[in-house]
């Protein structure tokens, strides 16, 4: 059903729609219903608050020109430690690389936070979790089979009181 999605829409917020669309014909009480449609709302901002993230991009010669100053900067660093440290300068240079080099790595990741994170398991873990779901709603469980566990952080002020 997402690979032959209507054209425009990309494939997480065609999930997002469909989601929206089965809650307004589950028959939920009013309060369940808001509920779930403000943890989809909250679904919605982050997937928004992360394309931000990936689409800003970092000037690639920003990360050009530091790379370059910095490992011109530790070749150069050895004259300036051989009069004190002798050959202790050896040493000194390789503990201040490892540092200097370590934080730029970490820099570079950063730019490109995606590229580090799990993000196979965590979509295989969502995966599983909605099987299960799917199974138990096949059974034809009723709402009043899950716990009435509500989350004054997750529910808008409108439907707080109706609790």
């Amino acid at each position: 059903e997402i690979i032959n999605r209507p054209a425009g829409y990309s494939a997480p917020h065609y999930v997002l729609h469909r989601l929206r669309d089965k809650i307004q014909n589950m028959g939920l009480a009013e309060q369940e219903r808001l509920l779930m449609e403000a943890n989809i709302s909250r679904l919605i901002n982050n997937m928004g608050a992360c394309e931000n993230v990936l689409a800003t991009p970092i000037p690639v010669g920003y990360t050009k020109h530091t790379t370059r100053f910095l490992f011109l900067w530790l070749t150069l660093l050895p004259l300036a430690l051989q009069g004190q440290l002798g050959v202790g300068t050896v040493f000194g240079e390789q503990l201040i690389a490892f540092g200097l080099l370590g934080i730029e790595d970490v820099g570079i990741q950063l730019e490109e936070p995606f590229s580090v994170l799990p993000i196979e398991r965590i979509v295989t873990k969502v995966a599983l979790e909605s099987q299960v779901l799917r199974k138990k709603a096949k059974t034809e469980l009723s709402m009043d089979d899950f716990p009435k566990v509500v989350d004054p952080k997750l529910v808008p002020a409108a439907t707080a009181t109706l609790a």
